[in-house]
């Protein structure tokens, strides 16, 4: 910055007016330029690493059918593309309206979750409604809103989607995190999305 702010102000100094402005206005068109083309390199980097994780998952998926290994499949590519420090699957069983959790991880250590009755919490509802829930920020203001019970600490920020397969729903995965807001956005969830359907054709 010392460096530009000398040269601009020799040049203002010594150009004329109508040619100091006209290259200041240069400079601002192709910064404005380099800016965009950043946002845009930097969007198709994180695309690029999304498929790759999808591609991942999809390999593994492929070469073992067995359960423990796909749910650590996809713990293992989420946390590659999101905040995952705080990741649990749930699995749904109909015929006893109990919820399982195979798969747990808190602040990145793996964790068991006991196995709950079907009620009003953030997992059941997205099990219930069959659609994804993404609560940026406010979580406890859009908990209330939505009449859903939410057992143990309330998140800062919470995503979970279901996991269905043709017209059963077979559980849900969530992530969350305790102490930041607006750590998922619309991407997160539709790349959440996508990494439930891969585990639900599992």
């Amino acid at each position: 910055p010392i460096f530009f702010a000398i040269l601009i102000a020799s040049a203002y100094l010594n150009t004329p007016l109508l040619v100091f402005a006209s290259v200041c206005v240069f400079m601002t068109i192709a910064m404005s330029l380099i800016h965009i083309l950043s946002q845009a390199r930097a969007r198709l980097q994180q695309r690029v690493r999304e498929l790759n994780s999808l591609s991942v998952l999809g390999q593994a998926v492929a070469n073992s059918l067995e359960l423990p290994e796909v749910l650590e499949a996809v713990y293992q590519q989420t946390r590659q593309l999101m905040d995952a420090a705080y990741f649990y699957i749930a699995l749904y069983n109909d015929g006893d309206s109990q919820l399982v959790f195979p798969l747990a991880y808190e602040n990145n250590i793996r964790t068991r979750y006991e196995s709950r009755a079907f009620g009003p919490g953030l997992t059941e509802h997205v099990i219930a409604t069959r659609r994804p829930l993404l609560l940026p920020n406010n979580v406890r203001a859009m908990v209330e809103q939505l009449g859903i019970q939410s057992s143990g600490p309330m998140a800062q920020s919470w995503l979970g989607v279901p996991i269905v397969f043709g017209d059963q729903v077979l559980g849900a995965i969530g992530v969350q995190n305790l102490e930041q807001a607006d750590r998922y956005t619309a991407a997160h969830r539709d790349i959440l999305i996508a990494i439930a359907a891969q585990a639900a054709a599992a």
